[in-house]
């Protein structure tokens, strides 16, 4: 058995998958999430023609608002791929853009030109790709906070793992605070922006990255 440590809880579908690829697989949460007040009336502040999701934390907590549901059915609405895209879809939302990851996806919305302004509903700790890239296109960017993002440090593990999954810089920031990355553990990443985070760290030899953003994807890669 491969021994794999993903460092957020899965659920029963990847668990068995990885299990169908002779993993053994344990689940460790190095971040948690968690929901923050914000208030409905910054949705009439400005004039948003667009909404950008970036985790579906961030569409979970969003449209948990009776009014924010509602609000943004007269917009164009941007995701990430796989887990985000998917949140939205459980909520009836199609993203007119969809792309692997923020950086991509800012390229297609700056590229296509379907707006002139956009609300990204996002956690208090994000990357600032968005805000920059938007920017220099001339777009006008707007954060929401709707949910905080706090890490879990200091928590020691003692087994040695072949693999690890990792789904965002806070939970390589969260794993390494008090592991490493041992000479025989290869490291997937859910993107780029991740794999970023660990080269900080570890050897770029022992990253790989996921073609899709998605835990399946990961452990099959």
């Amino acid at each position: 058995m491969i021994k794999l440590l993903s460092t957020k809880e899965l659920d029963e579908s990847a668990i068995a998958f990885g299990k169908s690829l002779n993993f053994e697989i344990t689940c460790v949460d190095f971040i948690e999430i968690v929901p923050t007040a914000w208030d409905e009336n910054f949705l009439n502040e400005h004039e948003y023609q667009s909404v950008a999701f970036t985790s579906s934390s961030a569409v979970k907590y969003f449209l948990g608002n009776a009014y924010a549901a509602e609000w943004i059915k007269t917009k164009n609405v941007f995701s990430i791929a796989g887990k985000t895209n998917d949140e939205l879809a459980q909520h009836g939302i199609n993203a007119a853009i969809s792309a692997q990851d923020s950086k991509h996806l800012t390229e297609e919305v700056s590229t296509r030109k379907l707006t002139s302004s956009v609300l990204h509903v996002c956690g208090n700790i994000r990357l600032d790709v968005l805000e920059k890239k938007l920017t220099d296109a001339e777009i006008k960017y707007y954060p929401l906070v709707t949910y905080n993002t706090r890490l879990i440090t200091g928590l020691h593990l003692n087994d040695a793992f072949d693999v690890i999954l990792f789904y965002s810089p806070s939970g390589v920031e969260g794993f390494l605070s008090a592991n490493q990355v041992s000479d025989k553990t290869i490291c997937c990443c859910i993107g780029n922006t991740t794999a970023a985070k660990l080269k900080e760290t570890v050897p770029n030899f022992k990253i790989v990255v996921s073609p899709f953003p998605s835990p399946k994807s990961m452990i099959e890669r």
